[in-house]
């Protein structure tokens, strides 16, 4: 049997995925599917890196914009979006390149993962969510390693979500992730060509990610982050981004929140430069905090596909 052909670009931050996507998309006759878990909220356009009009060179791409910032969105859930834009893809005669940063949305849509539903318990997840608070990260991950020790091992303390969710998992079915994971494989979708993107001179990425955020700070990023903190924002998801979350604390220090009249709660007008509050130079040398997540996410994504 044939299977359908599609294209997979992944790699760390800033390494050139939406470049290359958009460059094979031109060449073959295709179009782009992102595979990011920030830029399918709407807004927070400068935080999350989202491709601009101008950089897509007239290529269609899905998967942005797909729902609100305070919209709950699941693996699963892109899982079924993707396909359904990978197929109308392919009824046009054209080529699918997904390219994105979100190795758990590459991997379940390529794998053709199968999902159990939802499992979600709102009250045990609140509950887990209390417990983490009052006692800790650590007290609460030792509750994971008692049902699922080879899961804990793996999964970091600090990374409280995944312990939850395992948790809940493990609650709601009676099995560990391991199990879980090999009950959802499924025989393969797509014959998919994978590309992963890595530098030879690993300087050369953190400078390229230098450029990004310096640029990010010149369309106005503090502003976006600013924005960000009113109201209930600063729990929806796109705040999680790595640039958002780097930089509030710089935000909150440039726009401190005051009360004001609605006339002049509005964005600030002016980006902010090194004159403005709470901006140092210090500040300037933003790749410090981009290099040390392009590390921790590029060996990680070693571990799951062959870097080309």
């Amino acid at each position: 049997m044939c299977l359908p052909k599609l294209v997979c670009i992944v790699g760390t931050t800033a390494a050139g995925k939406s470049d290359l996507a958009v460059a094979l998309a031109l060449q073959f006759g295709g179009e782009v599917v992102s595979a990011d878990s920030m830029q399918i909220y709407r807004g927070f356009d400068i935080g999350t890196a989202k491709i601009t009009a101008a950089e897509m060179r007239g290529v269609a791409h899905h998967m942005l914009d797909v729902v609100p910032p305070d919209g709950a969105y699941s693996v699963a859930d892109y899982c079924r979006d993707a396909e359904r834009a990978v197929a109308g893809i392919l009824s046009r005669g054209r080529l699918p390149v997904v390219a994105g940063g979100t190795g758990l949305y590459v991997d379940s849509l390529v794998g053709n993962t199968q999902f159990a539903g939802d499992k979600a318990d709102p009250a045990y997840r609140a509950s887990l969510q209390q417990y983490a608070r009052e006692y800790g990260a650590d007290a609460l991950h030792a509750k994971l390693r008692a049902h699922d020790p080879e899961y804990a091992e793996k999964t970091h303390a600090n990374n409280v979500k995944r312990v939850i969710r395992a948790l809940e998992l493990y609650r709601a079915t009676g099995k560990t992730m391991a199990e879980l994971a090999a009950q959802s494989k499924r025989p393969p979708r797509y014959e998919c060509l994978k590309i992963g993107l890595r530098f030879a001179d690993r300087q050369e990425l953190y400078r390229r990610i230098d450029r990004r955020v310096d640029a990010m700070m010149a369309r106005g990023l503090l502003q976006e982050v600013a924005c960000s903190r009113r109201g209930s924002v600063p729990r929806r998801r796109p705040c999680r981004a790595s640039a958002t979350r780097s930089w509030r604390h710089t935000a909150r220090e440039a726009y401190p929140l005051t009360k004001r009249s609605p006339a002049s709660s509005r964005t600030p007008a002016v980006t902010p430069s090194a004159s403005s509050p709470g901006f140092s130079a210090t500040h300037r040398s933003s790749g410090s905090r981009w290099t040390a997540t392009a590390k921790k996410f590029s060996t990680k994504r070693k571990k799951r596909w062959k870097i080309l």
